[in-house]
Parts: C-alpha cells; structure tokens; sequence
C-alpha cells in the first residue's frame, strides 16, 4: 500500500485493515490498543510512535486509523509504517505482516 500526503497536511487520515499472515483480516472485537508507527526510509529511528490510532466499527473488518499529530507530516520524504494491535489475552499483530506501508509526504508550494 502507498500513502500520499502533502508536507504540514493532517488530513486525510491513514487507514489500514489488520490482516493475518494468511491474508485473512483480523477480527479485533478483543482488542485493548493499536498504534501506528513511522521512520523515515532507511534508518531504524521512530518519528512517529503513536498509541491514538482508533478501531473503526464494526470491529469484525478489521479496520483502524491514525489522524495524523501535529509536526508528523512536517518533513518531505519516503517514510514506512505499519500499526500494532495489541490484544487481551496479550498477544499482538503488525500489519502489514510482511514490509511496510509506503508512506510519501510530498513537498507543499509555501517556502
């Protein structure tokens, strides 16, 4: 998946659907958190770490979002990122399960 978005935007919003390593999606009735993460490509360095994704209902589509922070946006770049759904029983699910979502923050006109 790509994600295309403009330097200093927040809107839209990125979504996902959380899927297993079968492809199929993920039920997150038990979920307890999901959070979005994202670095700029090709280094290991967090820039955003964010547990204020939200479960989009119903749960059964396995659906979640992340309203973009205030500064996330603020650098022109290729970024990767993926979100993390932690649930009760204390297991966990990364998706995409294998790679990342491209994330582009293309440049905007102002100075």
């Amino acid at each position: 998946m790509i994600f295309y978005i403009k330097e200093g935007d927040r809107l839209p919003v990125i979504t996902g659907t959380v899927r297993n390593a079968n492809g199929a999606v993920q039920d997150l009735t038990n979920a307890v958190s999901t959070t979005f993460k994202m670095r700029k490509k090709g280094t290991r360095v967090l820039l955003v770490l964010a547990g204020a994704s939200s479960i989009i209902a119903p749960n059964t589509d396995g659906r979640v979002s992340y309203a973009w922070g205030v500064g996330d946006t603020n650098s022109a770049g290729s970024y990767e990122a993926e979100f993390e759904t932690l649930f009760s029983d204390g297991t966990n699910l990364t998706t995409p399960t294998t790679g990342f979502i491209d994330v582009i923050v293309n440049p905007d006109l102002d100075p």
